[in-house]
């Protein structure tokens, strides 16, 4: 069976080869685009995406729908159902016209003669007359024996070949220098915005879509439409280019012209959240500049019982250089903090509790009425404060506090200010003592800023695709995706689309 789309309502409809008139309809289905089903106490169309054979009886077809409608309609087995459009051949007598069914005579060949075979023998039973020019013309074409392009196709052959797919480049063998093989996508996505994806993805930028619009004018809304996560997904992949247009380079008062033009997908329907951090990405100057000299506790909150713990992971020493792994002895790689096993809790962060001392940048950050009491933070008296984690540049935490492979872990560099380095966690080994993790390339403690991190997960979303691209500071205007190989009629019928879309007021 296809790949299935996780939603609700009729996703297959099992129609017979032969319809009530006995009439073979392979051929509709084919080219069919859609059809309706009469289920008694109304009719219902649904868009057909694709057909296959029943692999137990070849005269039955399960099509594979769009769920259109969510839930199980009414009616039963037996149903009445059209196919749109339905195929038929309207054929007229026209002595010019040599088509199916309207010739009299078949044409006799000038230069074939019949071949009879009435043995097994490999000599022709009349190869006698045939040597002798004797026998009867063979009712055939001669063309398709004698014509350049007939011959190429049926016996001589002929080859196209392409470097690349979508691509034709000097060498290869192609008609009229175009790819000898094409694959093309069918759908665009509109983008309200494109956003910075930093702290949680360094260095990269994110387009929030809003519809993706297909070729047959279908318009899918991310925020509604359970089908949008799997094909932005799947036609928005990593790796592949895709083309920026925004509608108004200057639209905030910056120009943002760098991001239109062609750029690689580094994530599509995908999106980042923090686990853990210690560190504020919205930093105050004075914390920046002297990373090292400030200590920040992890505030820890148990979703059941409401108590608070604080997890100290500022110091400690890291092992790490030259290895695929890191770990260490601060509370971060530690089985058990006191007698809890964070990893078997329902601990989560709350925000980072910060050193109640007039020394510390953040505690005058707060000082400075910058800071929303009983909103951004809260003082617990004899205890650390709370900064929560939205001031700190961070997201919400969604999860309780673990660690999972393709797990990202994001340090501050040592080399640079204010740049973040990344590794991809690819595996998680908890011994009695020590959580271990394997990275995805060595790491240097001289490159990073151990006590600065991050450990941030991916998720599915249907209304990200991040861009292998930067984001300048300021804000941008709406805009479109568009894949870098469409067909010109698929661009065509999607342009037309977005007009109308914004005649509507919908974009």
């Amino acid at each position: 069976m296809p790949a299935q789309i996780p939603t609700s309502g009729v996703k297959y409809i099992r129609v017979n080869r032969y319809d009530n008139n006995s009439q073979d309809i392979a051929d509709n289905i084919r080219y069919a685009r859609t059809i309706r089903v009469n289920h008694g106490s109304n009719i219902r169309q649904y868009d057909i995406l694709s057909a296959i054979i029943d692999p137990t009886d070849n005269g039955v077809y399960y099509l594979e729908v769009k769920p259109s409608y969510k839930g199980q309609p009414n009616g039963g087995t037996g149903l009445d159902a059209a196919l749109v459009p339905a195929v038929e051949f309207d054929l007229e007598y026209n002595e010019y016209n040599a088509l199916y069914s309207n010739a009299n005579d078949n044409q006799f060949s000038r230069t074939k003669l019949i071949v009879e075979r009435g043995t097994f023998e490999g000599a022709p039973s009349n190869l006698t007359n045939i040597l002798q020019l004797r026998e009867r013309a063979a009712e055939i074409q001669d063309d398709f024996y004698e014509d350049t392009g007939l011959v190429n196709a049926r016996f001589a052959g002929s080859r196209n070949t392409s470097t690349d797919i979508n691509v034709y480049q000097a060498g290869d063998n192609a008609i009229l220098q175009q790819p000898a093989v094409e694959l093309t996508q069918e759908y665009f996505a509109y983008f309200n915005y494109i956003g910075g994806t930093s702290p949680e993805i360094v260095n990269k930028s994110a387009a929030s879509v809003k519809y993706l619009i297909g070729s047959d004018g279908t318009i899918l809304d991310t925020a509604s439409d359970e089908a949008a996560a799997y094909l932005l997904k799947y036609n928005f992949e990593s790796g592949k280019e895709v083309i920026v247009q925004l509608d108004d380079v200057d639209f905030g008062g910056k120009n943002m012209s760098i991001l239109n033009g062609t750029h690689t997908i580094y994530k599509g329907g995908t999106s980042a959240y923090p686990v853990l951090h210690n560190h504020a990405a919205a930093m105050p100057q004075a914390y920046a500049t002297n990373q090292d000299k400030y200590s920040y506790f992890i505030a820890l909150q148990s979703k059941a019982s409401g108590s608070i713990l604080y997890l100290n992971v500022s110091s400690g020493t890291w092992v790490a250089n030259g290895t695929n792994w890191i770990t260490g002895s601060s509370a971060l790689f530690e089985d058990h903090v006191g007698n809890l096993d964070l990893y078997g809790t329902d601990y989560y962060q709350l925000g980072l509790g910060v050193n109640e001392t007039t020394a510390d940048p953040i505690y005058n950050w707060m000082q400075s009425g910058e800071l929303a009491e009983d909103a951004d933070y809260t003082e617990i008296p004899g205890s650390a404060d709370i900064l929560y984690n939205e001031p700190t540049g961070y997201a919400g935490v969604r999860d309780t506090y673990t660690i999972q492979p393709n797990d990202r872990i994001i340090f501050h560099s040592q080399v640079y200010p204010n740049w973040r380095v990344s590794y991809q966690i690819f595996e998680v080994v908890k011994t009695a003592t020590n959580i271990y993790l394997r990275v995805d390339r060595n790491v240097q403690s001289s490159d990073i800023r151990e006590n600065k991190f991050a450990i941030v997960r991916y998720a599915d979303d249907p209304k990200s695709v991040i861009l292998n691209v930067e984001k300048p500071a300021g804000g941008t205007s709406g805009g479109i995706l568009k894949p870098k190989y469409v067909s010109k009629e698929a661009e065509d019928k999607i342009r037309a689309t977005i007009k109308d879309m914004r005649q509507k007021g919908m974009i």
